[in-house]
């Protein structure tokens, strides 16, 4: 499998994912934990099952709890 993907005007690198009918544009995390995690709007606008909530650390070392 290959995935294509580029830096966005702030130097960050973005996937385009095709997420149910919708294709959405994804900042990839290099810290990657094994969960996709996503605007609650977003989410609900491709109504998605949420999981969680779950707590994940940021790159900085805050622990941030998200829905």
């Amino acid at each position: 499998m290959q995935i294509d993907g580029y830096f966005n005007l702030g130097d960050e690198p973005v996937i385009k994912l095709e997420v149910g009918p919708s294709l959405i544009e994804v900042l990839v995390d290099t810290g990657f934990s094994g969960s996709l995690i996503v605007p609650s709007e977003i989410a609900n606008r491709l109504d998605l099952k949420l999981e969680g909530p779950e707590e994940f650390q940021t790159a900085s070392g805050e622990m941030v709890l998200a829905r």
